[in-house]
């Protein structure tokens, strides 16, 4: 008889197997366990965290703690009044209205908008799932639409983790490249529709903040948020600038809720707004009454409804003692271009403007947000508070010591961010633009702003980023840089070391080549570092295989694999003419020519009567062949399968009638 599966009575009792197969019978008190059953589920527990691990590309709960430390907290009185606008209300209560689309200029609090509109649905709805994402156009892990649905499935696995039977399938055959590779947008939007028809989504609310800063797929998210609010019960809410685009794709199905036609409402919003960021702002610099009433009634008049305006105000006003401050805020221009260009004005006239303007260009055209020690590995920092590096010349060397952090190295840094008037915001020693209208100003070409920091350009801007970070990265990258000594590592199972070594050059080696290919242009100083024993190439025959184990370290293979398919492309562009080779022969023009089944030969037929077969490895004719009258003409070859023969393909008569001709072999 079989044995059967193995139990364990943890209690007292007796247990009996009566047959084969697994057996239940348990007399007496105490637990019985499937030993079986138990691995099978730990083993499926460690899967699904796998599969969690690999989709999340951004935990949006944390996007949004952070939008709200960085802009100072969320006010409940400047987003309250949206929670009784009749627009609002008739999508919250009306299961036949399923898409709303909050609209509005710059810096008008769309943002904080749906940051507490989250947090009524959270309250309001409870028990009911609820998903969201902030698109964040200066950050690649927030830019792209396959970004917004890696974001929304991730939260409602965490609400029901039954729904990962709807990824388990494609995952366990692809697996991490599944939600990365260059299919990812059809794979994850077929598995996002299939998961809203599921009874656990039920009237679903998903809401998606700034989809103009969607900036790769927007089109194809507004056809999919369209699409599904026609056929499932899916809420959408959705907020955006005035966009003509975007308007196009959601005015069929979409209600619209806008800033600018509810002015009064945001007025009354603004103005609570500043009345308490003056509030703290005096209490913190200790104003009397008297500068408080007349900073508070200043920023009043000219807001212009504009949250951003007031906070940008505020932000500078810190900077200045209060007997400065009564004065200092009657120069403030109102709209956000003008306080700007005030802004960029003061940058220029400090004592450090070059060093400003290089910060700024270095964080107009980075492709995220980079650390303060990020920086330092691309910033031309002076000489003085440089990493001495003069030991790392032998990046083999285990002695090797540029990967240490340097606290005067960032402390510096930090305090060049704050000279940049009120463009940058630092939050956990991570550095962003205040809002995306200030980067938007910066990289416009209308604005003198744009060639004060771009003085040579936006390519010659990238060209010194990939030039430093190649510098620094021929510094770092050495052998076995973890110090793991064993080979045979699981990535999951390594833990950096603390300082660790890939840290300040994270961005570098990752995005080295992103930034050597948008310095490529006919005149630019990469074509040089393109060629045989130019910096890309001396960069890789010392540190390739590094440069790879670093990837993989950082859990970047699968990125590594496209950026040298990106590489590629650029040396081909770079060395390889459009003519490789000039085959000389005919006397005549040549009308037709065709290659051999296995590509060695080439067959080409010619006005001179002639057929010639050349060779496709040095260019040499094997053989001519002629046979026909000076009235032919050959104007089509074939090689015969399988002798390897050559045929030509001619007409019979002068007169060129194109149903008279036929195969002659020669």
């Amino acid at each position: 008889m079989d044995t059967g599966n193995t139990f364990s009575n943890l209690g007292t009792g007796s247990q009996n197997v009566i047959s084969s197969g697994t057996q239940n019978n348990n007399s007496g008190s105490g637990s019985q366990y499937n030993a079986n059953t138990i691995a099978f589920h730990q083993h499926n527990q460690h899967h699904n965290a796998n599969l969690l691990a690999d989709l999340r590309v951004t935990d949006p709960r944390d996007d949004k703690t952070r939008i709200e430390g960085t802009k100072g907290g969320l006010l409940t009185d400047s987003y309250v009044w949206v929670l009784q606008n009749p627009d609002f209300c008739q999508w919250r209560d009306d299961k036949d209205q399923r898409l709303l689309w909050v609209k509005g200029d710059p810096g008008k609090g769309k943002t904080m908008l749906l940051c507490g509109i989250i947090d009524d649905l959270q309250a309001t709805r409870k028990g009911k799932p609820l998903s969201y994402f902030f698109c964040q156009a200066t950050d690649e892990l927030l830019n792209t639409a396959t970004a917004v649905l890696r974001g929304l499935i991730f939260m409602l696995l965490d609400q029901a983790p039954s729904l990962v039977s709807y990824i388990k399938k494609k995952y366990d055959i692809a697996g991490k490249a599944l939600f990365q590779d260059k299919n990812a947008w059809q794979a994850m939007s077929e598995i996002f529709k299939d998961m809203l028809q599921d009874s656990n989504l039920q009237g679903v609310c998903l809401l998606v903040d700034a989809l103009d800063e969607c900036s790769t797929g927007l089109k194809q998210l507004l056809m999919l948020m369209t699409e599904t609010s026609r056929s499932t019960s899916a809420k959408w809410l959705v907020s955006s600038r005035n966009w003509s685009q975007i308007e196009e794709q959601l005015r069929p199905v979409a209600q619209s809720l806008s800033l600018e036609l509810n002015a009064e409402s945001v007025a009354a919003a603004v103005k609570f707004y500043i009345k308490h960021e003056v509030k703290e702002l005096a209490k913190a610099k200790k104003y009397s009454s008297q500068t408080r009433t007349s900073i508070r009634h200043y920023l009043y008049r000219h807001a212009g409804d504009t949250f951003l305006w007031a906070a940008l105000v505020r932000q500078e006003l810190k900077r200045v003692p209060e007997f400065e401050a009564r004065e200092r805020v009657k120069t403030f221009p109102p709209g956000l271009d003008t306080l700007y260009q005030q802004m960029m004005q003061q940058i220029c006239d400090s004592t450090v403007p070059e060093r400003c303007k290089q910060f700024l260009a270095i964080t107009a055209v980075v492709y995220r947000p980079l650390s303060l020690n990020e920086y330092g590995s691309i910033y031309d920092l002076p000489s003085d508070i440089e990493l001495d590096d003069s030991e790392c010349e032998d990046s083999d060397s285990e002695d090797s010591s540029c990967d240490e952090s340097n606290p005067d190295l960032v402390k510096s840094l930090r305090e060049l961010a704050s000279r940049c008037g009120s463009f940058l915001t630092i939050r956990e020693d991570i550095v962003y633009f205040v809002h995306q209208s200030a980067k938007d100003f910066l990289m416009n070409k209308a604005y003198a702003a744009f060639d004060q920091i771009f003085p040579d350009g936006i390519a010659h801007q990238h060209h010194a980023i990939f030039s430093r970070s190649l510098e620094v990265l021929s510094k770092t990258l050495r052998r076995d840089i973890y110090e793991l000594r064993n080979p045979g590592s699981s990535v999951e199972d390594i833990s950096p070391p603390n300082p660790d070594p890939l840290g300040p050059v994270k961005y570098s080696c990752m995005h080295w080549i992103d930034h050597l290919q948008q310095a490529n242009s006919a005149d630019s100083p990469a074509r040089g570092d393109l060629r045989d024993n130019g910096s890309v190439h001396a960069f890789l025959k010392c540190h390739y295989l590094h440069w790879l184990k670093a990837q993989s370290l950082l859990q970047g293979m699968p990125q590594a694999v496209l950026k040298m398919q990106k590489l590629q492309t650029l040396v081909r562009d770079v060395d390889w003419n459009a003519c490789q080779q000039t085959l000389e022969g005919h006397s005549d023009g040549v009308w037709s020519v065709t290659f051999s089944p296995d590509g060695r030969q080439l067959a080409s037929g010619s006005g001179d009567n002639t057929v010639k077969l050349w060779d496709t490895a040095t260019g040499q004719c094997q053989q001519t062949l002629e046979g026909h009258s000076s009235l032919e003409n050959v104007f089509e070859v074939a090689i015969q399968e399988p002798t390897g023969d050559p045929m030509g393909r001619v007409w019979e008569k002068p007169s060129f009638i194109a149903d008279q001709f036929s195969y002659r072999k020669f």
